[in-house]
């Protein structure tokens, strides 16, 4: 015979309400409270403890808040903590890129070969942006960089065309 336990959910346990992306700051308006069995050491339970806070990786709707998740300083890529965001120009090509995935960046200045001028980047967020010929507004793509990296960037004008290259985690 199974017999059935139900249990009174008595402890608070805040969540996030939306999907959110590394490298974002936390609003009243992203979290919820939500009533549960258990929490656990690090759990967030009082939304007070982390608005203003900035994530360290991306977060799904639902998703129970650990202080680990959390930073004080705005932190792009958990890999690589100083790491800064650079949004590339609406010129790129290529597909949707993924938020959360590794691309290395290859750039290409008329008729010249591409180079690759990027390794690892994280992608904040991203698209096709070559559609703006076609009717659509052009977005940028946004990356996670290490510092070291943006001066690989800095010698290429309007000219150039990007090109991303998924890696695999």
């Amino acid at each position: 015979m199974l017999k059935l336990i139900v249990f009174n959910a008595s402890e608070r346990l805040v969540v996030i309400n939306k999907k959110i992306a590394a490298g974002e700051m936390i609003s009243a308006a992203d979290v919820e409270s939500i009533r549960v069995n258990y929490i656990w050491p690090g759990a967030v339970t009082e939304s007070t403890q982390i608005i203003g806070k900035w994530t360290v990786t991306n977060l799904d709707a639902g998703q129970p808040l650990n202080l680990s998740l959390l930073s004080a300083r705005q932190t792009f890529d958990p890999k690589f903590p100083n790491a800064v965001k650079v949004t590339l120009p609406a010129n790129s090509t290529g597909v949707e890129l993924e938020c959360g995935s590794r691309v290395d960046v290859y750039v290409k200045v008329n008729a010249s070969l591409a180079k690759k001028v990027l390794s690892r980047a994280l992608v904040l967020s991203g698209g096709p942006a070559n559609l703006a010929g076609l009717g659509k507004p052009a977005r940028g793509i946004a990356l996670a960089v290490r510092p070291n990296q943006i001066a690989s960037l800095a010698n290429f004008g309007q000219a150039a065309t990007f090109t991303f290259v998924t890696l695999p985690l």
